[in-house]
This record gives C-alpha cells, sequence and structure tokens, in this order.
C-alpha cells in the first residue's frame, strides 16, 4: 500500500508528492480527459442534425469528424509533447483544454463545411496538447507495479466521456439544437484548464522509477532513435494502430447507423447507445487495469496475451452487432467495448514503462501521433468513403457494409500484439537497469 509522504516544496520540480494529492492529481486528469473526448466526440451523435443543416455528404462527415481533427492532432502533438517534456507539463495541459474547449463552442457557430472543418481543426490543435502530458505525469507519479491500474483510472476518461456525451448529445439536440450542444459541451473544461493551473505542481520526471536526478531533456532525434530501438514498440503501435482503425472507426458511425438501418430517433440513440457504451467500457477499464497488474506479475507476456484473445473476440461481437436484431445490438455493442477497455490502460503504462523517462511525453505523443493519425483519422474516412461508395447498391443499408468489412482488422492486430509479446520480457529488465542508471 503506498506510504504518505511529505507535501512538495515551493518552487521548482517536486522531489516527493503526497498519496493524497497524487490521487486528486490523477481524478482531475481523467476529468480532463473526460471533456477532451466529450468535446471530440460529441458531433458523432449530431452528425445527421449538421449533414441535413449544412447539406453534407457522407464523405464530408468523415473529414470534419476524422481527418479534420487527426490531421491537426499529427501536426501538433510532437511539439506540444516536447514543450511538456522541457517546460512544465500541468501548464501545457491547462492551456491545451482551454484552447480545444474554445473551439467546440466555436463549431455550434459553423455555417457551412468549411468553417466547420475549421473549427474542428481547432479542437484537434488543442487536444494535442492534452493527452501525452497528462500520461507522462501520471508515469512519473505512480510506480511501474500499479501503472496500468493508474493508467486504466485515467482512461476512464473514454467511457465517460463516450457516455456522458452520447445521454448529453442525444437529449441536448433534441431541446436545444445541435449549434446549442456544441456550447454546452465546451463549457466543462473553460473551468477545468484553470484548476490544473492553479493547483497541480511541476514533478520531477522519473519521480517514481527512482530518479533522483533533474535530468537534462533529450532532443526530438535522440527520442525517437531510443524508442523505436526498443523491440517491442513498432509491434505495439502497430497493434495500436489496427485496434484504432477498428474501433474508432466503428464508434465514429454507429449512431448514423442506427438512425438509418434501425429507424431509431436520436434522444434513443443518446441513450441506449450511451449507457451501453459507457457500462461496457467503464467495466473494461476498471477490470483491466488491476487484472494486467496482477498477470504480470506472474509473466509479464500476460500484457500481451489478455490483448491477443480479446482483440478478436470484440470484432466478432461488432459484425454480430452490425447483423443483429435491435433487440441484441446495444448488449452486443456493450461487450464489445468492455473488451477493448479491459487493454487500453495497460498499453499505456507499456509505453511509460518502456520510454526514456525524460521524455515520456515526446515518446507517448510520437507512438499515439501513428495511431491517431492513421486509426482516427482515417478509420472514420475509410468507412465514410466506403458507405458512399456502396450507396448506389446497398441505398441507407451501405453504412452496415461498411461497418461490417471494418472488423476484419482485428486478424492483423493479433498477429502484432502477438510479435510485441516475444520481446517485451527483455525490455522491461533493459528499462529499469537504464533507470537504475539514472
Amino acid at each position: 500500500m503506498d506510504k504518505a509522504i511529505p507535501e512538495p516544496t515551493a518552487g521548482g520540480p517536486v522531489d516527493e508528492i503526497s498519496t493524497a494529492r497524487r490521487w486528486y492529481m490523477l481524478i482531475v486528469l481523467a476529468m480532463v480527459g473526460s471533456v477532451s473526448i466529450i468535446d471530440r466526440q460529441i458531433i458523432n451523435i449530431l452528425i445527421e442534425s449538421i449533414r441535413r443543416d449544412l447539406s453534407l455528404s457522407d464523405s464530408q462527415i468523415g473529414f470534419v469528424t476524422g481527418l479534420a481533427f487527426a490531421a491537426t492532432y499529427m501536426v501538433m502533438c510532437i511539439p506540444a509533447a516536447r514543450l511538456a517534456d522541457r517546460w512544465s507539463r500541468p501548464r501545457v495541459i491547462a492551456i491545451a483544454v482551454t484552447v480545444w474547449s474554445v473551439m467546440t463552442v466555436l463549431c455550434g457557430t459553423a455555417q457551412s463545411f468549411m468553417t466547420l472543418f475549421l473549427a474542428r481543426v481547432g479542437v484537434g490543435f488543442g487536444e494535442a496538447g492534452g493527452n501525452a502530458p497528462s500520461q507522462a505525469i501520471v508515469g512519473d507519479i505512480f510506480p511501474r507495479q500499479r501503472r496500468a491500474t493508474a493508467m486504466s483510472i485515467l482512461l476512464l476518461a473514454s467511457p465517460i466521456g463516450i457516455g456522458t456525451g452520447l445521454l448529453f448529445g442525444g437529449w441536448a439536440v433534441e431541446q436545444f439544437g445541435w449549434r446549442t450542444t456544441f456550447l454546452l459541451a465546451g463549457l466543462p473544461g473553460l473551468i477545468l484548464g484553470p484548476l490544473v493551473f492553479l493547483t497541480f505542481p511541476k514533478v520531477r520526471k522519473g519521480m517514481a522509477d527512482g530518479v533522483r536526478a533533474e535530468l537534462p531533456p533529450l532532443s526530438f532525434f535522440a527520442t525517437v532513435r531510443q524508442l523505436f530501438a526498443i523491440r517491442t514498440i513498432p509491434w505495439l503501435t502497430m497493434a495500436g494502430t489496427l485496434t484504432a482503425l477498428l474501433s474508432m472507426g466503428i464508434s465514429s458511425w454507429v449512431p448514423a447507423f442506427l438512425l438509418r438501418s434501425h429507424g431509431l430517433s436520436q434522444s434513443e440513440i443518446g441513450a441506449l447507445l450511451g449507457l451501453a457504451l459507457g457500462t461496457g467500457s467503464l467495466i473494461g477499464h476498471i477490470v483491466g487495469g488491476p487484472a494486467l497488474d496482477l498477470l504480470g506479475k506472474r509473466d509479464l507476456r500476460w500484457h500481451f496475451w489478455v490483448p491477443m484473445i480479446t482483440v478478436p473476440m470484440a470484432g466478432l461481437l461488432a459484425a454480430a452487432a452490425f447483423l443483429a436484431p435491435i433487440g441484441q445490438v446495444f448488449w452486443l455493442l456493450a461487450c464489445q467495448v468492455m473488451l477493448a477497455g479491459l487493454i487500453a490502460g495497460p498499453m499505456v503504462a507499456i509505453v511509460m514503462t518502456l520510454a526514456p523517462v525524460q521524455a515520456r511525453a515526446t515518446a507517448s505523443a510520437c507512438i499515439f501521433l501513428i495511431i491517431s493519425s492513421l486509426g482516427v483519422g482515417l478509420g472514420p474516412q475509410f468507412i465514410g468513403i466506403v458507405s458512399d461508395l456502396l450507396r448506389p447498391a446497398y441505398g441507407e443499408e451501405s453504412l452496415r457494409w461498411a461497418l461490417l468489412s471494418a472488423t476484419l482488422l482485428a486478424v492483423p492486430a493479433l498477429l502484432s500484439y502477438l510479435m510485441a509479446s516475444r520481446h517485451y520480457r527483455a525490455d522491461i529488465a533493459a528499462a529499469q537497469q537504464r533507470n537504475r542508471g539514472l
């Protein structure tokens, strides 16, 4: 059990931090992440209202839900992470959450495809400074043996954000319209940004790994060389990209699928889908981190053996949901996201453990840049394009078949997790040896 240690002193990075403050920081960062997910995903429940109001095609919707966000994230996440590694990670997060919240509000003022696209670009610009610095802070304040649990709690932001966003979005769009929904979604971040800025200390890099010295920052190219020389990392990146292509592509289009293929209203979709995805993902995140921390004590390779089992099962459940009658769709999707949630926190914890401690934010940004640009960006776009291509033959049912095609990505994802597991134990030992030298 963690013991309470002295509170930080004023001025400069802290050497020690109390257990209470450590958990306070984790909870606030999880709240920031929830707001991030809401502001990023709220557009999904609003797709049909926006499409009709602004006369957009499915390909254009794919751009604003996926590529507009991901392209900006791809450009800005590494500079933001470099700033976090060299300056103050809490201040970078505080600025980032304020920027993306303002841009979410501006999405509600869009009058055309281009103005909506630019506002979504702004959301991506802000969110580029949120995830990697948050993960780096958690990696610095929680030791390796508890890191998967801590990261799973941090990533509870995903189910909370998805569930809240769908429930709130489905209700708000019918009560107030899609423009006011964007305005309301952006307000919580304008509170959390100042809270992070005023209450978070600057934590010494590698504190929880026993690093005692204030380390000089690594150059960007040195970070990339060291990171991708770790044999587990390229395979983990490939597996994460394929998993994101599967999960993010599907989640972006499920509300539209339910409306087109099953005729549900937006409020019904928001309530039922929000409950299903929120509950399933919440269970997965709560169970996944502690379970993999426990299994990892027996054999570290369980960190990869578990996703080798769960990712193919998640793909099969998603495929079943797109073919099932409406009475079975929601529980199938709940089980699918539960399996996906089991591995989310542990995968981030692995990156934080293997990466150089003085460049954790940059390392996270590099890996999740690849995952986000390909998985988050191209996933919705790919499904939108396939749906448009199939529309002459299948009409409104084209989206169902486009979603089914995405589930095949579970097969190469399984093989990538298998390859990562072959090098993992040796890479963990090397990381521990490197940290002892610091």
